[in-house]
């Protein structure tokens, strides 16, 4: 009923029994009089309440068959959020490779610039910049293991090089990566 009764597409419905509206549009015509009548001006033939459920049915019913109550705004968001899943459940799975913005696309089955705009829109950072931050989550992690050193760690989290790894650990948490394995190493 919400997609009738909150369909701001259709903020009111003109019913008519003219020869140019629907044949249903009648029907609830009729649903309504009688419904009408037997609140307001005939008390002597009031309707019993299961008469009253099975008119506000049959009226509901015709409403929900005979309009277009698709929101699509809701389905352009649930496309989107389709396409999105599936370009980060891509990374999740190819984070330690090297992965292109076209490869993140292509997962999405999307282009370029639409892959850019959905993480933008939904998680407000590119997707380049959502790869670094999960490489990085996940590094850290492995960077507790007394037996990896930080070279190891950045070719396991799918990093190019130690120095690129070390320069960007550095800038999302404020210290190096041997700084942050001696420091939880202790505690």
């Amino acid at each position: 009923m919400e997609h009738i009764t909150e369909n701001s597409a259709c903020p009111y419905l003109l019913l008519g029994r003219s020869a140019d509206s629907c044949c249903w549009q009648a029907s609830v015509l009729d649903r309504l009089e009688h419904l009408y009548a037997s609140f307001g001006t005939d008390p002597a033939a009031p309707c019993s309440n299961f008469e009253v459920i099975e008119d506000f049915t049959f009226i509901m019913k015709m409403l929900y068959e005979n309009l277009k109550t698709g929101n699509p705004a809701k389905k352009q968001e649930s496309d989107e959020l389709s396409t999105l899943k599936k370009m980060i459940a891509y990374i999740d799975d190819h984070y330690t490779e090297h992965i292109r913005l076209e490869d993140i696309a292509l997962s999405g089955a999307c282009c370029k610039s639409r892959c850019s705009m959905l993480f933008k829109k939904y998680l407000r950072d590119t997707p380049v910049a959502y790869v670094t931050k999960l490489r990085l989550r996940k590094s850290l992690a492995i960077l507790l293991d007394l037996n990896k050193n930080i070279t190891d760690v950045a070719y396991e989290c799918g990093f190019s090089g130690t120095s690129y790894y070390c320069e960007t650990f550095k800038k999302y948490y404020g210290t190096s990566p041997l700084l942050y394995k001696k420091m939880h190493r202790q505690s």
